[in-house]
């Protein structure tokens, strides 16, 4: 991720990203996160769980779009306040 986020700002070492404009920055970490996000950047890349194939069997788009998910989970819900994701599965009462 650093290597790609240097080659978006168009630098090869730390020192030029602290020379760089905040504009400079500001499109080369939306390139960077584009870049992560479609997996250009490897298999493993991306704001998504990776399967593993016994935990996480898929994707979820794959596990949702196949219906193999639990129906009786009614809502998930996550933070990302601090950089933390603190997931919170509710059920509501029958």
């Amino acid at each position: 991720m650093y290597e790609a986020f240097l080659k978006n700002a168009g630098c090869s070492h730390v020192a030029c990203l602290r020379n760089s404009t905040t504009d400079v920055l500001i499109a080369a970490n939306l390139r960077t996160i584009g870049q992560w996000n479609s997996g250009a950047l490897g298999t493993t890349s991306g704001f998504y769980p990776v399967p593993d194939g016994d935990f996480i069997p898929d994707t979820p788009a794959n596990l949702l779009s196949q219906g193999r998910f639990h129906r009786e989970v009614q809502h998930i819900i996550a933070s990302s306040a601090r950089w933390e994701v603190r997931p919170a599965v509710c059920k509501e009462p029958r």
